[in-house]
């Protein structure tokens, strides 16, 4: 049976080890983290870069979800919704696949409440 030398050990810990404390966790969060700001970064720089255009009448809405419906063309749905930064949201896009009382079916996106949308722009086809 080995003996443990207990004045072995206080030296080593005294003068021999260097605990690099932090240090040797950062590597398991580090990208981690650097990912998670970046996005958060390109977020806000998308957010600051935003051009929203100007709020439309229910009128002209309408005349462009017609259009967009008979044409079957894409559409661009900037909703007057802000987030708590003030932001508004991204925008919509796809095309009108139906509507329902007050609501548009937009492809992938879902439903849109008509009182919701600030502008909606007609993709022209190339």
């Amino acid at each position: 049976m080995n003996k443990f030398d207990s004045n072995l050990v206080d030296r080593f810990f005294a003068h021999d080890y260097h605990d690099r404390g932090v240090m040797k966790w950062q590597g398991y969060y580090l990208s981690d983290h650097t990912s998670a700001l970046n996005q958060e970064s390109k977020n806000n720089n998308m957010r600051i870069k935003q051009i929203t255009p100007a709020k439309m009448s229910r009128s002209d809405i309408t005349a462009a979800i017609n259009y967009a419906i008979i044409k079957s063309l894409p559409v661009t749905i900037y909703l007057n919704v802000r987030d708590i930064d003030f932001q508004f949201h991204r925008p919509l896009t796809g095309k009108i696949l139906g509507y329902e009382d007050n609501n548009l079916y937009i492809g992938d996106e879902g439903f849109v409440e008509l009182d919701q949308i600030r502008a909606l722009i007609v993709s022209l086809p190339e």
